[in-house]
């Protein structure tokens, strides 16, 4: 029995130690690619972190008892995280931004989302070209992938042409010299230049017209989007809930927080298995959860929420079945949902929303008086432009707020929308 327990515990730690020597040989493989294109000073802080890492893994050799595997894991979490922050950090310093303390992943995906050609075509889908085009006045520029659409629009009846750029967030400030008024057709663009200030505030400086920026908003401070694995909304009676589908038994749900600031979110729902048994393993910002899905679990997790993406994983342990006239592959479900944030409850999106980030209209109200514009109005526009409605005209307050007539929340209808913000600076009717 000794002999076998023994195997037993060396067979456990060399699986252990491969797992750990294979995640220190992945970061180092990392390190060497992104060390060449970085300062010295940021190398500094990938070699300490490194030596770190290093130390945990001497620390796994010498004590791989089972109850210092749940320390190690964390160690080594930890430290992941810390080497991912520090990515975000020096991707958005080399773009001469400066990084927002907890909202560095956001502000690194926008960078990385400004790209996506195809995300910024669809959102004329919401907010048509036509409607941008109105906006036109003299000496206005259209900064955006798709900017050449406003030309070709143009052509086509007989209007003038617009100065056209692409989205390049380190010649922004040159491209828009000159011009009185800026259409950003972007609006991975927007959200990345209202998360930017220093970046907003130069812009501001440039212009004497208006900035227009479309923002892709929510009613809610946190957004909730499903995301990989799990099916469309279902519903029986006063139940909707959601299938895990596929063989990977994995499920993936996405919180935004378009704060700031980080709060405190609880989440609750019911789970079970088709099969009739099996085990679900829920993980987060939170410790770890496992619960047995052998009957109905009602299931209550409080955490917190940091600004920005939040992810919560699903692993099912279990079998999958094979159900129903579609034939598909079902594990687990999530029914009746709820995710409340100081005792409100927080909206739900449609299955695989991927767009980065969500703004609520009180922040870039906020950021955009900040940044020296006396005047912001908006519009909600969904379904090609056939649905719009005005929002509140905000001004700027004396020091450092706004005042607004009427609650923009009862403005919001749905997820499937896009705000049009146009911020005026009106210079000679401040008063300071």
């Amino acid at each position: 029995m000794e002999i076998k327990l023994s195997n037993k515990m060396e067979t456990n730690e060399q699986t252990y130690l491969k797992k750990l020597d294979s995640l220190h040989s992945t970061i180092m493989t990392e390190m060497e690619i992104k060390i060449s294109n970085i300062m010295e000073t940021n190398e500094q802080i990938y070699f300490n972190k490194i030596d770190s890492l290093q130390s945990v893994v001497e620390l796994s050799r010498a004590e791989i008892l089972d109850e210092n595997k749940h320390k190690i894991d964390n160690s080594i979490s930890h430290l992941k995280k810390s080497f991912l922050r520090d990515l975000e950090t020096i991707n958005i310093k080399q773009h001469n931004l400066k990084p927002i303390l907890g909202s560095e992943s956001t502000q690194s995906n926008l960078i990385s989302s400004i790209n996506n050609k195809d995300e910024e075509y669809d959102s004329y889908n919401l907010l048509p070209v036509e409607i941008l085009y109105a906006l036109v006045e003299d000496k206005t520029a259209v900064i955006g992938h798709y900017s050449n659409v406003f030309n070709n629009y143009a052509n086509i009846n007989n209007l003038p042409e617009v100065k056209a750029f692409k989205p390049n967030i380190r010649t922004l400030i040159e491209d828009v010299t000159g011009v009185d008024n800026i259409i950003i057709s972007n609006i991975n663009l927007s959200s990345l230049i209202l998360l930017s200030q220093e970046l907003l505030f130069e812009m501001g400086q440039k212009i004497k017209g208006n900035l227009y920026l479309p923002v892709r908003t929510s009613k809610d401070p946190i957004c909730v989007v499903w995301e990989e694995g799990f099916s469309i909304s279902e519903k029986n009676d006063e139940t909707y809930f959601r299938w895990a589908e596929g063989d990977s038994k994995k499920a993936l749900i996405k919180l935004y927080n378009t704060n700031l600031f980080s709060v405190e979110a609880e989440i609750n729902f019911t789970s079970y298995a088709l099969c009739g048994h099996g085990y679900l393993y829920i993980r987060g910002s939170f410790v770890q959860q496992c619960y047995d899905l052998s009957k109905p679990a009602n299931i209550n997790i409080k955490f917190i929420v940091d600004p920005g993406e939040n992810a919560i994983f699903f692993d099912f342990y279990g079998d999958i079945v094979s159900s129903g006239v579609d034939h598909r592959k079902l594990s687990f479900n999530i029914s009746n949902f709820n995710c409340r944030v100081h005792g409100n409850e927080i909206s739900q999106t449609a299955l695989n929303c991927t767009y980065p980030v969500y703004l609520n209209d009180d922040y870039i109200r906020k950021t955009l008086h900040k940044s020296g514009f006396y005047e912001v109005s908006a519009k909600v526009y969904r379904n090609h432009g056939f649905f719009s409605k005005d929002l509140p005209i905000s001004k700027y307050l004396y020091p450092d707020g706004y005042q607004i007539q009427g609650q923009v929340s009862d403005y919001y209808e749905s997820n499937d929308q896009i705000t049009l913000y146009r911020a005026y600076r009106l210079e000679n009717k401040r008063e300071d």
